[in-house]
């Protein structure tokens, strides 16, 4: 008798943690396009973006993943969040401009990628710089770590195609 108190005790604990989002993962928003071809995570990194795209074909996108209200967002955010997800490999990281609360993380994940290589990013997608912007500081750590993790960079600009279609059969790049 006293043992069945005791898992029923643990079993509503967890079920009221459960209600109340304690064990609910609180760094993620999935939203899934409604013919099933992309889940996209809206990730919680505070004053900050951090977007990861997954397309059904396995290609996966991360945009910004950085945060001036959050210490190593990389370390307790990003890297915990793709590891959960079973992703080794982000085919393209996108920066969209160089503010911390843009880069941090990616940072921190390049050096992650540097130092362990447990995660592989494929290419690193920065915006065409203006002059303005190659004086950056932040800018400047995206090449250097990007360079130090042996990661291909490619510059964009405001009419470059880098995908045609997500929700189609084939994606082009």
């Amino acid at each position: 008798m006293k043992n069945l108190r005791k898992r029923v005790g643990r079993f509503l604990l967890m079920f009221a943690m459960l209600f109340a989002g304690i064990l609910l993962p609180q760094n993620t928003k999935a939203v899934w396009a409604a013919d099933g071809s992309m889940t996209v995570h809206f990730l919680d990194v505070g004053q900050g973006d951090g977007i990861l795209l997954q397309h059904t074909d396995g290609t996966t996108f991360l945009i910004d993943g950085g945060s001036t209200s959050k210490n190593n967002i990389g370390e307790y955010c990003l890297i915990p969040y793709l590891k959960s997800q079973g992703i080794h490999c982000i085919d393209y990281m996108i920066m969209t401009h160089a503010d911390k609360d843009h880069i941090s993380g990616q940072l921190e994940l390049m050096k992650h990628v540097a130092d362990r290589q447990d995660i592989q990013i494929r290419k690193l997608l920065l915006p065409l710089p203006s002059q303005e912007m190659q004086s950056e500081e932040g800018y400047r750590q995206m090449i250097t770590a990007a360079k130090q993790a042996d990661i291909p960079i490619q510059t964009i600009c405001a009419k470059s195609r880098i995908i045609c279609c997500l929700s189609a059969s084939k994606t082009f790049f």
